[in-house]
């Protein structure tokens, strides 16, 4: 158990994203006001069983990290930077790209399992996952009516990433 908790401090202490986003907070009893510019975005994110993801890394435009997911999955985001997508993604679960309107501050996010596909062609596997993404806006509304997310539909618009056998960027 020590050998654990050492190698989690010696790991968050060396990551330099890590020490980015925890260092940047704000200190003490020091009050942050927000000036007219600054947005805050909250939100809650779910798997495909409705359960909360702990540690879903949230960027800006594909590269700022902005924050995470906490232990009941919910977040909150205050920034004076525009922001028009927000990337999710954590390990064992599907990157969620979504499009953001300028009244959307609410995000209820579903997020899908990720599989390993074997022995299958590349057109097979994105028409798989394109199905399991068909029923994510279902998911969505027993959500809503087992009273986790406020509304029944999304604010924002959610692109389906295909997967690329290359190793660009999706």
């Amino acid at each position: 158990m020590r050998r654990i908790i050492f190698f989690a401090v010696i790991i968050f202490i060396l990551n330099p994203n890590l020490q980015g986003y925890v260092w940047s907070q704000p200190k003490g009893d020091t009050q942050t006001k927000e000036t007219p510019k600054d947005r805050t975005i909250r939100g809650k994110v779910l798997d495909d069983n409705l359960e909360p993801i702990i540690d879903v890394i949230i960027k800006i435009n594909d590269s700022i990290k902005v924050g995470k997911t906490g232990v009941d999955g919910t977040f909150e985001i205050t920034t004076s930077i525009p922001i028009n997508q927000l990337y999710f993604e954590s390990i064992g679960w599907e990157d969620a790209k979504i499009s953001l309107s300028n009244d959307c501050n609410n995000i209820e996010l579903i997020m899908q399992s990720m599989y390993t596909y074997c022995f299958l062609s590349l057109d097979k596997i994105n028409k798989r996952r394109k199905k399991e993404f068909k029923k994510l806006k279902k998911i969505h509304k027993q959500a809503y009516q087992q009273g986790l997310f406020l509304s029944p539909e999304p604010c924002y618009i959610r692109e389906f990433i295909e997967e690329k056998w290359d190793n660009t960027p999706r």
